[in-house]
């Protein structure tokens, strides 16, 4: 190579170098033209790059973004589903495709979608959205599953505890539904009573007398409800512990067997 030509090839490369600094990031390009509302520009350009195999996060969501604007739904999924499979657990963008396919009526995906954020990380608010859908739709036994992550992973709030706890009654689960239940009776507000009453009759029937009197003793001096002690002494009377009615309506001052 003689000294000229090597000094042209030099040149050649310094300018394709600096071009490249100099031109601004496809990406950033893009994003450039949507700030300044040059939504059809900047939609042609994001098509090219993509059909050039460009598989940036920018050009994607840049698509996601304009064929969203200009109403061509498919293709928005698309790119965002892209975007997606790119970053399983980028728990922002899932959630950005969650809520798309909520807004397109694909609720199967929508679920879908909240299933997988909650398999990478239990801790995140929407496995209480699940658990709604889950309750919704009836499916008790992915319901139950849920709610034990959540309290193995120490993540669940007592009224949790006291769902499951009804959901293993219902399922026979005497023994567990009890031990739950019980929980959720020492760490809820004394005013909710269906877990209660359940709890009640758990114990009555499994003979722990002792503990269900304890239990309605106290619900009934914060209730004041002279209907709901008279079902409690009632039920003790059904199991042949009169002296615990008695002393269960004596103790709450509303009600007598007189």
């Amino acid at each position: 190579m003689t000294m000229n030509n090597f000094i042209i090839v030099c040149l050649a490369l310094t300018i394709v170098t600096i071009g490249t600094l100099i031109l601004p990031n496809t990406g950033d390009h893009i994003s450039s033209l949507i700030k300044d509302h040059a939504y059809g520009p900047a939609l042609k350009l994001a098509e090219n790059r993509h059909a050039a195999g460009d598989q940036n996060p920018k050009v994607l969501n840049a698509l996601y973004q304009l064929r969203s604007y200009f109403g061509d739904i498919e293709g928005a999924t698309t790119a965002l589903e892209q975007l997606a499979a790119q970053q399983p657990k980028n728990i922002g963008v899932q959630m950005q495709l969650a809520e798309h396919y909520k807004s397109t009526q694909r609720i199967d995906r929508y679920i879908s979608v909240l299933e997988k954020i909650v398999g990478y990380d239990i801790t995140q608010p929407v496995a209480h959205m699940l658990l709604g859908y889950y309750r919704y739709l009836g499916n008790v036994e992915v319901e139950t599953r849920l709610i034990k992550r959540l309290i193995k992973a120490n993540h669940a709030a007592p009224s949790l505890i006291g769902r499951l706890g009804m959901l293993l009654l219902s399922q026979g689960e005497l023994a567990e539904a009890t031990r739950l239940l019980i929980l959720f009776d020492d760490g809820t507000s004394i005013s909710m009573r269906t877990e209660r009453l359940a709890l009640f009759e758990l114990l009555i029937e499994r003979g722990q007398y002792d503990q269900a009197y304890e239990r309605a003793v106290r619900w009934t001096k914060s209730w004041r409800d002279p209907d709901a002690t008279q079902y409690l002494a009632e039920r003790f009377r059904i199991a042949g512990k009169n002296t615990s009615a008695q002393r269960l309506i004596d103790s709450s001052h509303v009600l007598s067997l007189h």
